[in-house]
């Protein structure tokens, strides 16, 4: 029996419980309002057949969580039953696999693993930053995660337009384009300073979530470099600075902006 991908899975190994409870934490208020559903092994109900219960959390997940530590990469049980269809569901049903790294371990070498954007730079894992600076990697987690799941309906939406004949190709068109550019609020926030008049000042902090939304935005190409400078030059030192003068919004960018104005002008109608 197939299974529609709906399911956050997370994977850990239980020397590394400590960061599940924080990370169920950061998750609770998406759980809460209906926006996700999040499976770990500690929902398994004493009595079940726990090898069932954690084959069918892997068949439904269209999100996994990897909590990396040396522990988890030592786990054969992990290497064996949970990373194979995990991988196999990113490779052939569009599964989004979000590492997170604990502590050191042999990830950066990891080729199968390695190919995954981690949340947090492996040079810098959770053991080693201040309880602030974890928070902030959480709620980067949390932030994501939300981001995958709302792609997902995103694309159901997109297949169902596309089934039904007749439809105006403007919808498509913009279905389309949040498929492939997700853009939390704040990133939109940002995109509207850069396209306005005047200074976009702002208090810059390496390794902030301000400078992780900007590096986002960079990579969609909603917004470009410089000659010269860039997010390196912007969050060279702590302090206030003028956005503008380092990044600026592209073609894309200004589009994009149009296209989600025009849309939310047309839900008002």
């Amino acid at each position: 029996m197939e299974h529609r991908r709906t399911q956050v899975f997370i994977s850990y190994s239980h020397r590394d419980a400590q960061w599940l409870e924080r990370l169920q934490v950061h998750l609770r208020p998406l759980v809460r309002e209906s926006t996700i559903q999040v499976w770990d092994d500690t929902q398994i109900k004493p009595g079940a057949i726990w090898a069932a219960e954690i084959q069918s959390a892997l068949e439904k997940a269209k999100v996994a969580v990897l909590l990396i530590s040396a522990d988890f990469m030592a786990s054969d049980f992990i290497a064996s039953n949970e990373l194979p269809p995990l991988l196999h569901a990113a490779e052939e049903d569009g599964a989004i696999i979000i590492p997170v790294i604990v502590s050191a371990a042999f990830f950066p070498r990891t080729e199968r693993l390695a190919q995954f954007q981690a949340v947090n730079d492996p040079s810098r894992p959770l053991v080693d930053m201040t309880p602030g600076e974890r928070e902030a990697v959480f709620a980067k987690i949390a932030e994501q995660v939300d981001l995958a799941i709302g792609r997902q309906e995103l694309r159901a939406k997109l297949e169902s337009v596309q089934e039904r004949q007749g439809r105006q190709s403007e919808e498509i068109e913009w279905i389309r384009l949040l498929v492939d550019l997700v853009v939390s609020d704040y990133e939109r926030t940002h995109l509207r300073s850069l396209v306005s008049d005047g200074p976009f000042w702002a208090d810059v902090r390496r390794n902030s979530t301000f400078e992780w939304e900007l590096r986002h935005l960079l990579t969609l190409g909603l917004v470009d470099r410089h000659p010269g400078r860039g997010i390196s030059s912007l969050f060279h030192d702590e302090g206030r600075r003028d956005v503008k003068e380092h990044l600026f919004i592209t073609e894309r960018g200004k589009k994009y902006l149009q296209l989600l104005n025009q849309t939310q002008s047309s839900s008002h109608v």
